[in-house]
């Protein structure tokens, strides 16, 4: 697992290889340091959009139709995905047939077409797809919590932007962006599964030498924190069976050390189904169906999340029980029990994550292209397991602080003002 080799194409493409034993199949993951942060607001979503547009034909491969029916024919699986910064191509084939997928992923973005046509025909995708996430609140309010918690900069707007940026969104600007950022040296092409270092090397210089080179010319300003102005709660109405949650503070970026002890208390405090969120607000009281938390980081911000489905009426008493369990946990920190269970609990996750190529690929090529270092599992785990219930009360102390607190609800009405109040008893 912890076997990985690092190359570089002469065109700046670094390329990680990642063999994979009792596997008869082969990932080959094509990242792009770039997402929704590097975005004007004028076009915001364009990173998104691109990612789109790159199934819809290129020179060898002109019409979406022609790239399915190949692709559905090996039985690869194939998708991408924009985060907010870094956008992704993968496909997924038995070994022998990975040639065939190279060849249309590489002509994707050595020959696009971007068609007027197919980037007009898009856009009405593109607001389905926002539209979709729109009406699953569950998903929503974490978007309605960015926007608190980051106001009007890219980390605050929806990674697909909205209908005003799709809309005004042209042909000029994406072959702009797509000239600007999909250079060499900001990508990172990784192979996992059953594929040799040699042959890694082969495939991405037969399929990838010729690929734009350079550096991206778009540069992301970094994420500004809001000023602590005490609680803030944001309703945003619609009909719901239930409310929907997200409990927000600022926190740590992925880089900084104390995020391993944020990632143990978010484990402790609403990783599974012994968590004392879950317990506390479901199990004793019959609050909520789902309740989590986590830490959601990039290379320069991050929030600590928690975020539920509430019944209907029972908003301030999830929320009562929800501060009481920080202030416990900033008092007194966790027990040592729960310390040994959350650690075993991410050691067991991380390795249950990373049993198919494509979850492998993903694990270190992110590393890569964010940070342009990789972490192996094992070292990972060894900051995990060096946390003491003392660094847990000391992040605790440091992220949970009521002037901080941002609440956003997808719902019907709600008293805010008491809302407000409750977070006020944050210690």
């Amino acid at each position: 697992m912890d076997t990985i080799t690092k190359d570089k194409l002469k065109n700046g493409i670094r390329v990680l290889t990642v063999p994979m034993k009792n596997t008869e199949t082969v990932t080959a993951l094509l990242f792009i340091g770039t997402g929704a942060h590097y975005e004007e607001k004028r076009v915001s979503g364009i990173s998104h959009y691109l990612e789109h547009l790159f199934f819809k034909g290129s020179k060898k491969y002109p019409t979406p139709l022609i790239i399915s029916s190949i692709l559905d024919g090996v039985g690869a699986d194939y998708n991408a995905f924009t985060s907010e910064e870094w956008t992704g191509f993968y496909i997924k084939l038995v070994a022998n047939k990975v040639e065939l997928g190279l060849d249309v992923i590489s002509d994707f973005l050595k020959h696009p077409i971007f068609k007027a046509s197919e980037i007009e025909r898009e856009k009405g995708v593109i607001l389905e797809e926002l539209n979709m996430y729109y009406d699953t609140p569950r998903r929503h309010v974490v978007e309605v919590l960015q926007g608190v918690l980051y106001g009007d900069q890219p980390a605050g707007r929806d990674v697909g932007g909205d209908a005003k940026s799709v809309k005004a969104t042209t042909r000029e600007d994406v072959l702009d962006y797509f000239g600007k950022q999909y250079k060499g040296e900001n990508m990172v092409l990784v192979f996992a599964g059953k594929v040799s270092r040699a042959e890694g090397m082969r495939l991405a210089r037969k399929y990838f030498d010729d690929a734009p080179n350079g550096q991206k010319e778009v540069l992301k300003r970094p994420v500004a924190r809001l000023e602590a102005v005490g609680p803030v709660v944001k309703v945003e109405r619609k009909k719901t069976d239930q409310v929907h949650l997200a409990l927000g503070f600022p926190a740590y970026d992925m880089k900084d050390p104390r995020r391993y002890p944020l990632v143990v208390l978010a484990n402790a405090l609403g990783g599974g189904m012994s968590s004392r969120l879950f317990t506390e607000v479901r199990e004793k009281r019959g609050l909520a169906y789902s309740i989590r938390a986590g830490l959601d980081s990039g290379t320069d911000y991050g929030y600590f999340l928690i975020h539920g489905g509430i019944s209907k009426g029972k908003t301030s008493e999830a929320l009562k029980v929800i501060v009481e369990q920080l202030n416990d946990i900033k008092k007194s920190s966790i027990s040592k029990e729960e310390l040994t269970k959350a650690k075993n609990a991410i050691e067991g996750g991380l390795f249950l994550g990373l049993e198919t190529s494509d979850d492998v690929a993903e694990f270190w090529g992110a590393q890569e292209v964010l940070l342009d270092q990789t972490q192996t599992p094992h070292e990972y785990l060894e900051k995990i397991k060096a946390v003491t219930l003392a660094d847990v009360q000391s992040v605790a102390n440091e992220v949970f602080l009521k002037q901080e607190a941002r609440l956003a609800l997808v719902a019907g009405p709600h008293d805010q003002e008491e809302l407000k109040r409750i977070l006020l008893k944050l210690g």
